[in-house]
């Protein structure tokens, strides 16, 4: 630049030095004139590392001339114009940029350079991308044939609809769009919906719900749609038909409770027929007991040294082995006594005294009085008046 642009020139370097966004002035040949502290900041370099370059220097060749030159041309020109793009830039990555183009003139209004300014509106561009996404998905859910979808504004006035909500509203969108989803709502139900509203207003949350009607269920879901102060700025109302699925759940517990029944049914079936074979046992092996062992025991004392007695042990084995799971069923019960213990204890529940106890099986008075003892003791009846009979006849 001349010396007679020299004051326009001081003119751009104080405003430029004020300026919190990167700015530049760029003469007739792509070099730079001035550049404030932002404009060093985004390409990494000092001032006087830049004045009085090209542009092509310092951006690079492919920049310059596949982007560039064709804007500063444009204002070299003489036209003040803005563009809006994305850049890759050194220090911040790619940003998107709001770039000013302004023409610098002499004092006989020759254009002999342009002013840049930069402002980064990256933010701002992600918003609305972001919105932008936000709107086509709500577009894609309004286009759903078979669900009620609404977006209305928090005060209720509607700002669109799918075909579904239309029909079901008995209206069109064209005729809904701009009024309030109140007026077409029975007053009950636009009461209630305007407390879920308040709700999502107030909280900025998703709000479900379902309405339960005589012959109707419905799934209702109020969504808001945050502005950048996390502002509900709308909400999106889904309404479903899950009548289907509510008569399903009805039908499937309907169907276990019939199932629990069964299997109550059956368990008492079970139980009884349980203690009907317990009790079977538990007769078969007191008469074998009482009608059956004790003439065994009186024939092995006759038959005592004769070949007949061989014969006679090989039924007492045998009936002992028909009887040893009864006797084991029994033995459960009595909390694991001995074999010898067992016997005495089944003896007492038939009601034998002592002496007739000691005769069958062949021990002392002395000894069963012993037995009953530790029958007692095992059996948690130390210390208790309680009768041995009746306790081992009410657990058998």
């Amino acid at each position: 630049m001349n010396e007679a642009n020299r004051p326009e020139l001081e003119h751009y370097r104080q405003i430029i030095a004020q300026s919190r966004d990167p700015v530049t002035v760029v003469d007739r040949n792509y070099a730079y004139l001035l550049v404030n502290d932002a404009y060093c900041r985004l390409h990494r370099q000092r001032a006087e590392e830049i004045i009085g370059k090209t542009v092509e220097a310092v951006v690079g060749s492919k920049n310059f001339h596949s982007r560039l030159k064709e804007f500063l041309d444009r204002g070299l020109a003489g036209e003040n114009f803005f563009i809006q793009a994305w850049f890759d830039l050194p220090e911040a990555g790619r940003r998107f940029m709001e770039v000013s183009y302004s023409p610098v003139s002499d004092d006989q209004g020759t254009v002999t350079g342009v002013a840049v300014l930069l402002h980064d509106t990256t933010l701002r561009k992600k918003l609305q991308e972001e919105q932008t996404a936000a709107l086509e998905t709500t577009r894609a859910l309004l286009n759903t044939p078979d669900d009620f979808f609404l977006l209305i504004e928090p005060d209720g006035t509607i700002v669109d609809c799918n075909t579904f909500a239309a029909k079901s509203l008995a209206s069109s969108t064209e005729d809904l769009t701009g009024k309030l989803i109140w007026d077409f709502l029975p007053a009950e139900l636009a009461e209630n919906k305007q407390k879920y509203v308040q709700t999502v207003c107030s909280t900025g949350k998703p709000v479900r719900h379902e309405i339960a009607g005589d012959r109707l269920y419905l799934d209702v879901t109020l969504h808001p749609i945050l502005d950048q102060a996390n502002r509900v700025q709308q909400i999106v109302i889904m309404t479903r038909d899950i009548t289907g699925m509510k008569r399903m759940e009805k039908q499937l517990k309907q169907r276990a409770q019939e199932l629990n029944e069964v299997n109550l049914a059956l368990e008492t079936l079970l139980d009884q027929s349980t203690r009907t074979i317990t009790d079977q046992e538990n007769r078969i092996y007191d008469n074998l007991q009482e009608l059956v062992f004790p003439y065994l025991y009186k024939l092995e004392e006759k038959l005592a040294g004769r070949e007949e007695l061989l014969h006679l042990n090989v039924v007492k084995a045998n009936l002992e082995k028909i009887t040893s799971t009864f006797i084991l069923t029994i033995s459960s019960r009595l909390g694991g006594l001995t074999p010898r213990e067992l016997q005495v204890a089944q003896l007492i529940k038939q009601g034998k005294a002592t002496k007739d106890i000691a005769l069958l099986l062949h021990i002392s008075p002395r000894t069963v009085e012993f037995y009953r003892d530790k029958l007692r003791k095992k059996l948690g009846l130390k210390s208790k008046r309680i009768n041995l009979r009746s306790h081992l006849s009410s657990l058998a």
